[in-house]
């Protein structure tokens, strides 16, 4: 499942979702290819996507909303 995108210039960032662990996409626009991918399952390297990712629905969930 896709999560979110983000750009740092021509290097483009998707983030995926896959059972449980997450999948980093780094995407080089200047040449147009992929150039990595890194897959981890720890929250920590979540860090950089946190103020893209729309948490409103787990919070909502948590907080009975």
């Amino acid at each position: 499942m896709h999560v979110s995108e983000r750009f740092e210039g021509e290097i483009g960032y998707n983030l995926y979702k896959l059972n449980d662990f997450y999948v980093e996409v780094k995407y080089n626009g200047g040449i147009n290819a992929i150039a990595k991918f890194t897959s981890f399952s720890t929250y920590t390297k979540l860090e950089p996507w946190l103020d893209k990712i729309d948490t409103s629905s787990v919070i909502d969930l948590w907080t009975g909303s």
